[in-house]
């Protein structure tokens, strides 16, 4: 499958995604200060998944390998070389006032909630909390993305559901509606073809299924499948956590169920 976008000057494939208005407006005009502040920049590259994507595809043209997170692109990237990753082809802007009901909206709300939980996780188990942070936003960018100049019925039906997969559909109406919303190694082929580096790829390919392979078993894409896992049964209620909790994966990192969720541990009379 090849992925098609905007091309850039040396060859490589930049994403051409959805992505908020505002978030664009309020970084160019950080970008046209004397002194731009770089925790601005920060944030409003990390709440945008299309243009946290552009920039670490960016930053991988001249760095291949290097740029894994939004900060890490930053500081390497020049002022004018941040200027011009958000100029061109861009994608489909959307603005909270007109498109209440996009599934846009619904796909972003999901994906920040699970980077911002991923990178918690990645925190208390004092794994690299930025990359964390950057699968959680990535890891369902297949969803929005265009193949072969289409959209989401580009990709087949799958034909078996793993459990979380199953979980995210009942989570989320958006994603029982789209056909290509089982797969996580959808994202994980965007992310490989677009440049950026194999081990952000690889955590969202292992993220479903992080046990799978026992001697290369990912810290990380066991953090991101537990992140999605909490961020389906906030939607649901929490009545589904103990039906579904998936406990092999949260032992393998050494965390119980109360520091999956971050809760304090029930106190027996």
């Amino acid at each position: 499958m090849e992925i098609k976008g905007a091309s850039v000057a040396d060859g490589s494939i930049l994403p051409s995604l959805p992505f908020f208005a505002g978030s664009l407006a309020f970084l160019q005009q950080e970008l046209q200060s004397a002194r731009p502040r770089m925790d601005q920049l920060n944030q409003g590259f990390a709440n945008e998944p299309a243009l946290t994507a552009r920039l670490l595809v960016v930053c991988s043209q001249r760095w291949p390998q290097t740029c894994s997170h939004a900060s890490a692109a930053l500081a390497l990237l020049s002022i004018d070389d941040l200027r011009a990753a958000l100029v061109g082809p861009l994608g489909s802007p959307y603005a909270n006032a007109v498109n209440k009901d996009s599934h846009y909206l619904a796909w972003r709300k999901y994906v920040l909630e699970v980077a911002r939980i991923a990178r918690s996780l990645a925190r208390d188990l004092l794994l690299n909390e930025q990359l964390a942070y950057s699968a959680g936003l990535l890891h369902a960018i297949h969803m929005i993305g265009s193949t072969n100049g289409g959209g989401l019925n580009d990709f087949p039906e799958k034909k078996k559901s793993s459990p979380l997969a199953s979980l995210r559909k009942q989570a989320f109406a958006f994603i029982a509606s789209m056909p290509s919303g089982s797969s996580f190694k959808d994202s994980a082929l965007f992310i490989k073809q677009w440049g950026m580096p194999e081990i952000l790829s690889n955590i969202v390919q292992n993220c479903e299924a992080p046990l799978e392979d026992d001697e290369n078993i990912s810290p990380l894409a066991a953090v991101l499948h537990l992140a999605v896992w909490r961020a389906c049964i906030s939607s649901l209620g929490m009545t589904y956590s103990t039906s579904t909790y998936p406990a092999e994966v949260a032992l393998s990192l050494g965390m119980d169920m109360d520091m999956v969720l971050h809760q304090e541990p029930i106190r027996w009379k």
